[in-house]
């Protein structure tokens, strides 16, 4: 896809999924809330796209 290296161990995946959901929850303005859900999707569609999904259970409803 992007020509991105697969990460290892597999909670690398996972991690960056927690920590850009954070960054989401501290985003200020309209525009930092944007830039920081559109970096949860592309953590998450990463992790699936590598064969590391991410639990349905991953809190995106107060996206």
């Amino acid at each position: 896809m992007l020509g991105l290296q697969r990460q290892s161990p597999p909670s690398w995946y996972r991690d960056r999924v927690r920590e850009e959901l954070h960054e989401r929850r501290t985003a200020k303005t309209t525009l930092q809330k944007l830039s920081e859900t559109s970096d949860v999707f592309f953590a998450i569609i990463r992790a699936n796209y590598d064969g590391f999904a991410v639990k349905k259970n991953t809190s995106l409803c107060c996206l």
